[in-house]
């Protein structure tokens, strides 16, 4: 039996790039992408999961991966596998290519994020709490990274939140 995909918006013409395939992301990319949203997934392993199978070590079962990736794929979502984004210069290029940017790459040392040119204080990354944006226009965040110890359920849903004001917001013009 085929899964079920819910229907989304028509094309809002607008582009988003996640950077991290944990609860978070995934969930990011299927809230937009029901908006219309063009989303891409840039996960550094070879597989969805974050968290669940880091920090849980529970790995996830084969089929339930090819289930999710297959509704999302539908969906319209597209994965880059084992394509990290660990430097300024991948960043920017992802600000020129993207109208937004969310990132949802789990718990992340604020050197980290200075090296992708995000202003961070040894307390991590520093968000606009309503809107989940960051100091840099068009950048989102949450999840782990925000959050490390947060529920995964709680990780689903700062997801929706996220994808809100990004589906609300006039179109960003990629610099």
């Amino acid at each position: 039996a085929s899964p079920f995909v819910p229907a989304t918006q028509p094309s809002s013409g607008q582009r988003v790039a996640i950077i991290g395939a944990g609860a978070t992301g995934l969930a990011t990319a299927h809230h937009l992408a029901l908006h219309g949203h063009a989303c891409s997934v840039y996960e550094k392993t070879g597989r969805i999961g974050g968290r669940i199978e880091v920090e849980f070590k529970r790995p996830i079962e084969d089929w339930v991966i090819a289930g999710e990736l297959k509704i999302l794929r539908q969906l319209g979502v597209t994965f880059h596998f084992d394509r990290p984004v660990a430097d300024t210069a991948a960043f920017v290029e992802l600000q020129q290519r993207f109208n937004a940017i969310v990132i949802a790459c789990g718990k992340t040392e604020p050197a980290s994020l200075k090296a992708l040119g995000l202003p961070a204080t040894d307390q991590g990354l520093k968000v606009n709490l309503t809107t989940c944006e960051t100091e840099v226009q068009g950048v989102f965040a949450g999840g782990s990274i925000l959050k490390p110890a947060q529920p995964l359920i709680k990780s689903v849903g700062v997801a929706k939140k996220m994808a809100t004001p990004i589906s609300s917001r006039a179109a960003i013009t990629p610099t």
